[in-house]
């Protein structure tokens, strides 16, 4: 056996930004809006459930204007338990993040203070996320998003997806292994652990 090199995607694996963004929207907009839905930008346009310019109205409150918002920010269920006995098993944890450096450094905020001591990465200026996950040298990558998980097929060994509903109709290569809870992603990563030479 031997320990993995594990990299966790931030919103949406870690922190609940949906219930969060939906939040937001309804203070900004009066609008109540399904939080399973709202990290994916395209499915919010598409339903129309926001125009574009309260999206970006929205993002901006979040993100870069009003940092008193992420002290709302809830975790993931069984979020921090999970990456505790990820730590406590000797694996190599980091986050890595598609978000702008202003947001990065309200995400490390954040994480500090729910007591989880794990690095946090971004992209370095690149649009895709595969060059950083390589970079970091991780060998087992989740994202609640698959267009950044599309590209890691065949260079990322294992790679999961966090389903939530906007990406629940989508339909993974067979090297993308879905997982509907922390819970379901720690008995995947025993199974690679307790396999692995």
């Amino acid at each position: 056996m031997r320990h993995l090199r594990i990299g966790l995607d931030f919103d949406g694996v870690i922190a609940n930004t949906p219930a969060l963004r939906a939040a937001v929207a309804n203070e900004l907009f009066g609008k109540d809006l399904p939080s399973g839905c709202l990290l994916n930008k395209r499915y919010i346009l598409e339903k129309k459930y926001l125009s574009i310019e309260e999206y970006a109205e929205m993002e901006a409150a979040i993100y870069v204007e009003n940092s008193s918002w992420h002290p709302k920010l809830a975790l993931m269920p069984g979020a921090k338990e999970g990456i505790r006995h990820l730590l406590n098993d000797g694996h190599d944890v980091c986050c890595i993040t598609s978000r702008t450096p202003i947001a990065v450094e309200l995400a490390r905020i954040w994480i500090e203070r729910q007591e989880i001591h794990v690095p946090i990465f971004s992209l370095g200026g690149r649009e895709g996320k595969l060059h950083a996950v390589k970079k970091h040298g991780r060998e087992v990558y989740i994202d609640d998003d698959l267009d950044y998980l599309k590209p890691m097929v065949g260079e990322i060994p294992h790679l999961f997806l966090y389903t939530w509903e906007y990406n629940k109709d989508t339909n993974p290569a067979p090297e993308i292994i879905r997982v509907g809870s922390w819970s379901d992603f720690l008995e995947r990563i025993g199974s690679i652990y307790f396999h692995a030479t």
